[in-house]
């Protein structure tokens, strides 16, 4: 069982990083409403919680998922400049790229780029103009293009479909649905729903994905989870494109959680899973 101290800095990583802008549970008829919130408030004398934290800090059974997985892929969305990372090194050397783009009308497509990186002022991390650190992805083709992201798993130039509305969130005991060969897929969420000092807050929060074939057979997997956003924090947690990134005919998801880009693709699923996560996008200069 992992310590309490290695769970605090999980989730101080996830909620106050840098960001751009599972367990086999059934779905919450519309979200518990409980006045009383349910974590622990008891620390080691070693490890107590911070001042922005105090209230809300999980107890061992509760961990932020995901924290940790192979990066295979990378996603950049191309506005704005990034940090000079050990990550951005990694992602300068690839050598294929492939970038989503959306008309005016939202037609989408994946077309093959080439990518440069430009060096600019880092306006958090530098101090003199004339020694700049920061890294500016520019794709060869950049008009209408709103992400790029390095290809694996059949990734090819290829029109795609959104199969959800864009950027879908969810709160607790909502939920989408998304049919495609037969199968039925819902995305839904589950967590507490509470108030505090009449401001409405979330804790357990759990987000789904459930598939059922023709046949009847059933597959649920949790997608993503964080005990507590906060003492009164709502969840931001979307859908950013649901769409057929690889090549076979089940969907995949970009997700973010608004400290993180994650990127679940079925090409890479197990045999207990929907589909697999790959990879995450980089440090975003921007907080």
């Amino acid at each position: 069982m992992r310590s309490k101290k290695t769970l605090f800095f999980m989730l101080l990583l996830v909620l106050f990083s840098c960001g751009q802008g599972e367990s086999n549970l059934g779905p919450a008829a519309g979200g518990a409403v409980n006045e009383q919130s349910n974590l622990a408030q008891e620390t080691e004398n070693n490890d107590p919680p911070d001042d922005e934290a105090e209230g809300i800090f999980p107890n061992q059974d509760e961990v932020v998922f995901p924290a940790e997985f192979e990066i295979k892929t990378y996603y950049i969305s191309i506005a704005g400049s990034y940090h000079n990372t050990d990550e951005l090194t990694k992602i300068k050397q690839k050598k294929e790229w492939i970038g989503c783009y959306k008309n005016d009308v939202g037609e989408m497509e994946l077309k093959a780029v080439k990518m440069t990186f430009k060096r600019v002022f880092d306006e958090m991390m530098d101090s003199d103009k004339k020694r700049p650190t920061g890294i500016e992805p520019v794709p060869s083709d950049a008009v209408d293009c709103a992400f790029v992201m390095n290809p694996i798993g059949g990734m090819k130039p290829k029109k795609i479909v959104s199969l959800l509305p864009e950027d879908s969130e969810f709160l607790p005991g909502e939920q989408k649905i998304i049919k495609s060969n037969d199968v039925v897929y819902r995305i839904y969420a589950t967590g507490e729903r509470i108030m505090e000092n009449d401001q409405e807050g979330i804790r357990n929060y759990k987000l789904f994905i459930t598939s059922k074939d023709k046949n009847g057979l059933e597959k649920t997997q949790l997608l993503m989870q964080v005990p507590t956003f906060g003492e009164y924090d709502l969840p931001s947690i979307r859908i950013a494109l649901a769409s057929y990134l690889d090549d076979d005919a089940i969907p995949d998801f970009i997700l973010s959680n608004e400290s993180q880009t994650l990127i679940y693709l079925s090409k890479f699923a197990s045999e207990n899973e929907i589909v697999h996560i790959v990879g995450s996008d980089v440090l975003y200069s921007g907080c």
